[in-house]
């Protein structure tokens, strides 16, 4: 039978109906001539679809092949750990992806954007929330070897606590740390992120940036791109990334060339649960970004965005805090390079000649002393290995770490 040229004859009897497609008359019950009813609609409805589908077929084709389409049918990695959040909707992700691909132009952007659903889709939706399980330890550690860094280290410590008692993502106020060149900000930010088990991005706000830096640039342009926030959020793993903002008195204050004109959304927990990237509209939540900024004159900040900060003074280590500084210099480039070569031992000559500098200073004379030890085929760092840079003096006692 043809559905549809079939007629629907009314009779007598309640109970039955005629379906009938001349010149054959069929009497059936009423129930399976509404379910033949319901079926002839459904087909007719998809008839239609696929014609319509079929008259689009060559716009869309030049937009794009749907050979390449995302699967949004295959299945989603789901939480790994009983503590992953979810970062975005992969229904969301879906219609943001028909909505594109409608108005695809078959360009680079389209193609971009094809990738970067199949990446979010690989990766799936769920991020961790879990921190290094000494993370506190580590950070008390920390604390000695940078005391004047000992506030900051309280602030994210307290985080933590809340964080694993609360049975919540790390929700850390934003940072800034405003001091001096050369005082350790952006080596303490590096550790910390280590203590805690966090990655870390860096943009740094000296250098030539755009305003889509960290928000995106607009799909306007034939380069558009996705910002730092959506990069470290959606192709990272974890929920609580560290975004140092490195120098953020020196980013350009042309409104036009701002990468801080997003910020203040970003920074306030309501606006960030629904953060878009102007290049790739999905919604991520970022209200766990962990911002930390460094500045060293804080009269060159937006009071708006200056605001928004738990600012932290750092000033000068004195030499305790330097001596403390330049052992575990020394300690943790033996660490990160552990091979027999590296075996060495280090004067304590040689830490009082490097605990002369400030911390930025120091990490370039601890590789540099190392460096030259290791070219001289010995076995202990000695002071006349820590090159010259200013008033050094000459240790007084001999010792080893």
């Amino acid at each position: 039978m043809n559905p549809l040229s079939a007629i629907d004859t009314d009779n007598d009897d309640p109970h039955y109906r005629f379906w009938s497609d001349e010149p054959h008359r069929l009497l059936i019950p009423t129930a399976l001539h509404a379910e033949r009813v319901e079926a002839m609609h459904s087909w007719r409805a998809a008839t239609e679809k696929d014609k319509t589908d079929k008259a689009g077929l060559p716009n869309r084709r030049a937009a794009g092949s749907d050979d390449d389409a995302p699967d949004f049918s295959q299945h989603v990695r789901g939480p790994e750990d009983s503590r992953d959040r979810l970062l975005f909707n992969v229904q969301t992700l879906q219609q943001l992806w028909t909505q594109l691909h409608g108005a695809a132009s078959g360009g680079d952007v389209d193609k971009r954007d094809r990738k970067c659903v199949k990446d979010l889709l690989a990766i799936g939706p769920w991020r961790r929330t879990a921190l290094a399980d000494d993370a506190e330890d580590h950070l008390e550690h920390l604390a000695q070897s940078m005391r004047h860094f000992s506030g900051v280290v309280d602030d994210l410590r307290d985080a933590v606590t809340l964080a694993r008692r609360g049975r919540r993502p790390l929700s850390v106020p934003p940072i800034l740390l405003l001091g001096p060149p050369g005082v350790g900000k952006t080596h303490f930010t590096q550790e910390a992120a280590r203590c805690l088990g966090l990655p870390t991005h860096t943009l740094a706000l000296d250098a030539a940036n755009g305003p889509g830096a960290l928000a995106g640039s607009s799909r306007y342009w034939s380069n558009t791109r996705t910002g730092l926030v959506f990069e470290a959020l959606a192709r990272g793993y974890h929920m609580s990334p560290i975004l140092l903002l490195d120098e953020v008195d020196k980013a350009p204050r042309d409104e036009r060339m701002d990468p801080l004109r997003c910020l203040h959304g970003l920074l306030e927990p309501v606006t960030a649960a629904q953060f878009k990237d102007e290049s790739f509209a999905l919604p991520l939540d970022a209200r766990h970004v962990v911002w930390i900024a460094t500045a060293n004159d804080a009269s060159r900040i937006e009071p708006s965005l200056l605001s928004r900060f738990l600012v932290h003074t750092i000033g000068e280590p004195d030499a305790d805090q330097r001596l403390k500084t330049a052992r575990h210099l020394f300690r943790q480039l033996l660490r990160e390079y552990d091979a027999p070569d590296l075996r060495l031992h280090v004067s304590e000559y040689a830490i009082e000649k490097v605990a002369q500098a400030n911390p930025r200073q120091q990490r370039v004379l601890v590789r540099r002393a190392v460096a030259r030890t290791l070219r001289s085929e010995r076995r202990v760092v000695q002071a006349k290995d820590v090159p010259d840079f200013g008033a050094a003096e000459e240790g007084r006692r001999m010792g080893f770490l």
